[in-house]
């Protein structure tokens, strides 16, 4: 039994791309999936590869920048499949014509922030009312890690709307946590031939995104250089599976792989390197004699 049989899924955006990936995945899991999108034969084609493959799915025809249509999508999961247990606000644009904010039309930018920010915002109204009465389930928003750094390449509406979907779903996680339903941010494979890039998720609240990235990119760059070849594809929970490597569980354990790592003072230098390791070491001993700096609490309150 797949860990999603006898949930119900809509998707939007699931015509083609990472939509459509996940659309198969999670039908591969057990899922009844609603594809939503409004390229329609792609669409009725996703849903074709499923159900030969075995699976339940079924396609609507959804502007997801439509209040009509957004209620309508998630109508049709319910009618037709009994409920909806995960929202994944997949759908969104990047025009050729969004650029520097001197530069993009004003019709582009409304026509992305419709899209990809008012699209999440009607998914999640009109969604979680009908997972609320299927007690409870997981929204996932995608969002961009340009949402938090900028973009080198100008594209301004683009980075604004994703700002907006990662603002907007702490908010709901904070509001319908204790009501059973979940909400969380993946960020996106974009971009195709030389430019196919992952934008690798950011990890907890407190942690500096530039140095995260830095790692990022240093992890892959090692990589390359030594020829490594990547472990196997792992699907299931990452979190309970004890066949797959962990990161460490304890400040105390990072910082003893960290301080025994050549690829992160090769990658950091000796003067970044030492810094972050004398700045951990000095944190942890500041909580191992339960201390919390004034600064430490308003950190908490400004992230959280």
């Amino acid at each position: 039994m797949g860990r999603l049989e006898g949930k119900v899924a809509l998707i939007t955006g699931a015509a083609r791309g990472m939509g459509k990936v996940a659309a198969a995945l999670f039908a591969g899991e057990g899922a009844a999936v609603v594809v939503a999108d409004v390229t329609d034969d792609a669409g009725q084609a996703t849903v074709e590869e499923i159900t030969s493959a075995g699976g339940s799915a079924a396609y609507v025809h959804a502007n997801v920048s439509s209040p009509t249509d957004a209620g309508a999508m998630v109508r049709f999961a319910v009618e037709r499949f009994g409920g909806l247990h995960v929202l994944y606000n997949n759908a969104g644009i990047f025009p050729a014509d969004d650029g520097s904010v001197t530069e993009t039309p004003e019709a582009t930018w409304d026509r992305v922030m419709s899209i990809n920010l008012k699209g999440v915002f009607l998914g999640c109204k009109y969604g979680i009312p009908a997972m609320l009465d299927s007690g409870g389930g997981s929204i996932i928003n995608v969002a961009s890690f340009v949402a938090l750094m900028g973009a080198a390449t100008p594209q301004i509406a683009y980075t604004a709307s994703k700002g907006g979907v990662l603002s907007m779903t702490r908010e709901i996680a904070v509001e319908f946590a204790r009501r059973n339903i979940r909400a969380t941010c993946g960020f996106r494979i974009v971009g195709e031939h030389k430019s196919f890039r992952v934008e690798s998720r950011i990890p907890g609240a407190d942690a500096n995104p530039y140095y995260a990235f830095a790692a990022t990119i240093a992890g892959g760059l090692h990589g390359i250089d030594n020829k490594l070849d990547p472990p196997e594809m792992f699907r299931g929970n990452a979190y309970e599976a004890k066949e797959v490597s962990r990161v460490p569980s304890s400040l105390h354990k990072a910082i003893d792989a960290f301080d025994k790592s050549e690829v992160a003072r090769k990658a950091f230098g000796d003067p970044v390197f030492e810094h972050l390791l004398n700045t951990a070491r000095q944190e942890q001993i500041i909580f191992d004699n339960n201390v919390v700096t004034d600064w430490e609490l308003q950190r908490y309150f400004e992230r959280i």
